[in-house]
């Protein structure tokens, strides 16, 4: 069996295993298949054959029941942390506009003024970079700031 493949195989027993959504699977997997070649590489680097190197690999690397346990506690509930903030985020930020930017009264009038008012700009522009820089995921941060964006929109618009 070679290298790759073995790699593979343990990789897919580990993955059986890992209670993680779809994309932290693969980013997760992807890493350790890096890891283990790495470690095949340095072992045959050191004069070991292949099917010695990979064996020395798989065995400090660990049992997949165990790192796929570890990587669950390791990783859990992060998936829905990333939500609550991405449902959070727009909701605040449509808050702070509403505060900052427009009458006390709750009106729009005026409201042509608003794109020249500096609270506007900050709010916004944190609207638009804080979910990309929090949000490794870039569906979160688009669908964050289509969410700021509509809700802006309805502040102006029923306001």
């Amino acid at each position: 069996m070679g290298t790759d493949h073995a790699i593979d195989a343990y990789l897919a027993g580990l993955a059986e295993r890992l209670e993680l959504d779809a994309q932290q699977r693969r980013e997760l997997l992807d890493e350790m298949r890096g890891h283990l070649q790495d470690a095949v590489a340095a072992a045959q680097a050191r004069g070991l054959d292949e099917q010695t190197s990979l064996q020395e690999a798989l065995a400090a690397f660990g049992p997949e029941v165990r790192i796929a346990a570890e990587m669950n506690t390791v990783y859990a509930g992060w998936g829905m942390t990333d939500a609550i903030i991405f449902t959070a985020l727009p909701v605040i930020m449509g808050l702070l506009l509403r505060w900052l930017v427009f009458a006390p009264a709750g009106s729009a009038a005026g409201w042509e003024k608003v794109l020249t008012s500096l609270p506007f700009w900050i709010v916004a522009l944190a609207a638009l970079l804080v979910p990309l820089l929090r949000f490794p995921r870039f569906r979160f941060a688009l669908i964050s700031w289509v969410l700021f964006w509509s809700m802006t929109v309805a502040f102006v618009a029923l306001g």
